[in-house]
C-alpha cells in the first residue's frame, strides 16, 4: 500500500516530538496500530527533487517477476508505465487529475474490495497505490481544510485493509509491508 504523500511525521512525529495532535486525531485506527505494536512506523529519508517514479523504482524490482511472482496493482498508472506488462492483473488511474482528491482512492478500494480479496491465492505481490493525499497537499499544502478529513480516510483505508485482507491472506502468514517513502519535506 503506498499513500503517496504522507508524510512520516504526520503519523510518527518528527525529531522526538510526537504528531500534532489534529494529525494523530485524524488518523486512531493507524496509532492503534503504531500503539499496539502491530504495524511499525520508520522514516525514509530521499533527496530532493521527489517525484513518484524514483520511489516506485526504489521499492520494486522487476526481479519478483523473474522468481515467478503474480504481480497485481491497482492505483497509480506511473506503475504501468514504468513496468509494461509486468503485472497480471491492474486498473491504472491517472496521477495528473490532482484536483481529485476523492475518487481516485476510492476507485483502488473498490476495485480492491470487489475483486483482490476474491483473488487471493492468485497474487504473490499486491500494489495498492493511494493518491488522494498528494492532491490534497498540491492543492492546498499540509494546513490545507482538506488534509485532517483526508488523513481520516486514510486511515479507514488502512482500517478497511488490515481487518479484511490481513489476516485472511495464508500466503504471506499474515506478514505484510505498508509503506510510504519519505522525503525531507514530506510532499512528493
Amino acid at each position: 500500500m503506498v499513500i503517496d504523500g504522507l508524510p512520516a511525521k504526520f503519523v510518527l512525529g518528527k525529531d522526538s516530538e510526537p504528531p500534532l495532535k489534529s494529525f494523530k486525531e485524524a488518523m486512531p485506527y493507524t496509532q492503534s496500530l503504531l500503539t499496539k505494536g502491530r504495524a511499525v512506523g520508520y522514516h525514509a529519508k530521499a533527496a530532493s527533487p521527489t517525484v513518484t517514479m524514483p520511489h516506485l523504482k526504489a521499492m520494486v524490482s522487476v526481479q519478483l517477476l523473474k522468481v515467478g511472482w503474480k504481480l497485481v496493482m491497482h492505483g497509480d498508472d506511473t506503475w504501468l508505465k514504468l513496468f509494461p506488462g509486468m503485472f497480471s492483473r491492474h486498473d491504472g488511474v491517472s496521477s495528473f487529475f490532482v484536483k481529485d482528491t476523492v475518487q481516485v482512492d476510492q476507485n483502488v478500494l473498490d476495485i480492491w474490495l470487489m475483486n483482490v480479496v476474491a483473488l487471493t491465492g492468485l497474487w504473490s505481490h499486491l500494489i495498492l497505490h493511494y493518491l488522494g493525499l498528494d492532491h490534497v497537499g498540491h492543492l492546498g499544502g499540509r494546513n490545507s481544510m482538506l488534509m485532517a478529513p483526508k488523513l481520516g480516510e486514510v486511515d479507514e483505508l488502512i482500517k478497511t485493509i488490515d481487518l479484511n485482507s490481513l489476516p485472511t491472506n495464508n500466503h504471506d502468514q499474515g506478514r505484510t509491508l505498508l509503506e510510504r517513502p519519505q522525503d525531507s519535506d514530506g510532499l512528493p
